[in-house]
């Protein structure tokens, strides 16, 4: 079989097809800190839901006991314990989600609240260029004798420029 496919004029693509990765976060957001913040965001509103229902529920059920207690002073006390529990635990779920939001998106800038949600913006620190940064001349050289190009680096790609990095010896 491998003799007729070296033999053949066809190659292995046109034999198998191309074959392409199945799209992933970066496909489906454009980057993937923006997918990663997705998914933050999504995990929170989860989150938020799930605990206001968990309340809610505990605050019914403190209600129900309170009207079926029928004047019994612990069962009385034991369903107020649990519509008390209930609020409390709604506010402490207010004031975290209020601080959160101020620390994270007054505070640092990395959240904020849109129309879609929350929206985190992940902070990256930049790759610095071990050289210095420089702009081709007009024979298209950046970079001094000693030293290569490497336009792999954000701090001079923000400015267009191309990071000039030592030689290895």
């Amino acid at each position: 079989m491998s003799i007729l496919i070296a033999q053949s004029d066809k190659s292995l693509e046109d034999i198998f097809g191309k074959i392409t990765p199945p799209p992933g976060p970066s496909v489906l957001y454009g980057d993937p800190f923006v997918a990663l913040g997705t998914f933050f965001g999504t995990l929170l509103n989860i989150t938020l839901i799930v605990f206001g229902i968990v309340m809610l529920t505990y605050m019914i059920w403190g209600a129900l006991d309170w009207v079926t207690s029928e004047g019994d002073k612990e069962r009385l006390d034991k369903a107020r314990s649990k519509i008390i529990n209930a609020i409390l635990g709604l506010l402490i779920l207010i004031i975290a989600l209020t601080l959160f939001s101020l620390i994270t998106g007054n505070v640092l800038g990395i959240i904020k609240r849109g129309p879609n949600g929350w929206e985190f913006k992940i902070p990256v620190i930049p790759k610095k260029c071990p050289g210095y940064c420089a702009k081709s001349d007009p024979t298209g050289i950046a970079c001094g004798s000693g030293y290569i190009e490497d336009a792999t680096y954000d701090d001079c790609l923000e400015k267009a420029l191309v990071c000039c990095k030592p030689k290895q010896p």
